[in-house]
């Protein structure tokens, strides 16, 4: 009974925590934000519990797009891992198929083996008669192993091309739950581990690492003034510009909400810069039409922060230098690009 009310009284304060940092954020109370905030003030999830901590320090706007886009990063996969438990189990029982078959053909072998050695001792002590039915026998053994072994052939053949095809939906799965379905580039798994296998490169070989942060500039705007339709339509456009600036290794990915990433490995600091007016310009290039007219109803215009990866630092810091650039882009008038070294001169400056 003791431990119960411990789990309960534990439970009651994360709650209350919870809504209570909701309601200062100004996030409405519906159950897929409150599962997101239960997890940020429990500490369960750590990969959440950074996002959150990072966006509430830059002051960020809990917009509906961006509670949305946190619910969908962390709790919605669901079914996503469900699919690769199952094709994980369908491709498993393939292969003691496999295995069985495999028996089976070391068993009918065995047989035929011994039918033989049976037959190898009969001919030295039996008669012409018996020599006839011996011969007999062993002839239709033998017609029996060759259709037997062709029955395997076959059903071993068909179990090869199901686990083949079982593998290829398996790396669709796993595809689909790296993607963002919306832009189709990789989602926020898809960067949390594209920049964890680069930084795990850079400290062996020594390499350049470097992040590229983008937030749309008025994203908001766009939404209340032409709904969330054209809000995805934006979306989509940002991505495609990333994905036209990009080159090699570059990874785009959608960071959150209308926040996106560029990873950047083997790519200096200022090689990083130019990078980064790259894809300011290349999205900005991009036009948003009426399409019953053809006339331009808005332009999209980006903030830029770059950051430089330090040897063995926390990814955590890596991310929040190019997020306190990003901001001071932000701040600086928007559209346009400042780097770590810039944002952290101009600090210096203020004080």
């Amino acid at each position: 009974m003791t431990r119960y009310t411990e789990i309960f009284e534990k439970a009651h304060d994360f709650a209350k925590q919870a809504l209570a940092k909701m309601s200062a954020a100004q996030v409405p109370a519906t159950p897929d934000n409150y599962n997101v905030w239960y997890a940020y003030v429990s500490g369960i999830n750590p990969e959440l519990t950074r996002s959150l901590d990072i966006l509430t320090t830059n002051g960020r706007d809990f917009t509906e797009e961006l509670n949305h886009q946190l619910y969908e990063e962390f709790f919605a996969d669901l079914n996503g891992t469900e699919k690769v438990l199952e094709t994980s189990g369908e491709i498993e029982h393939s292969v003691q198929n496999v295995v069985d078959l495999l028996q089976q053909a070391g068993d009918g072998a065995a047989s035929y083996s011994e039918a033989l050695n049976d037959f190898t001792g009969s001919l030295q002590s039996g008669s012409e008669d018996d020599l006839r039915g011996l011969i007999s026998g062993i002839i239709t053994q033998t017609q029996d192993m060759q259709a037997q072994n062709e029955r395997l052939k076959d059903q071993l053949a068909s179990s090869s091309g199901e686990i083949a095809r079982l593998r290829e939906d398996l790396e669709a799965v796993r595809s689909e739950a790296m993607t963002d379905a919306l832009t189709g580039i990789g989602n926020r798994k898809s960067f949390d581990a594209t920049l964890r296998e680069n930084a795990d490169a850079s400290g062996k070989d020594g390499s350049d690492l470097c992040l590229l942060l983008l937030d749309i500039d008025h994203f908001k705007e766009f939404n209340d003034t032409y709904g969330h339709q054209l809000g995805d339509q934006v979306l989509r456009l940002v991505a495609q510009g990333l994905k036209e600036t990009v080159t090699g290794r570059q990874t785009p990915a959608r960071y959150g909400g209308e926040e996106f990433a560029i990873v950047l490995p083997e790519v200096g600091y200022e090689e990083a810069l130019k990078v980064a007016d790259a894809a300011r310009l290349s999205v900005g290039s991009k036009k948003i039409v009426r399409r019953s007219t053809g006339e331009r109803i808005a332009s999209i215009t980006v903030s830029v922060g770059v950051s430089l990866y330090r040897d063995g630092e926390p990814l955590t810091d890596f991310i929040k230098r190019a997020d306190d650039a990003l901001y001071a882009a932000k701040r600086a008038g928007r559209n346009r690009v400042i780097g770590e070294a810039e944002q952290k001169a101009a600090a210096s400056a203020a004080e």
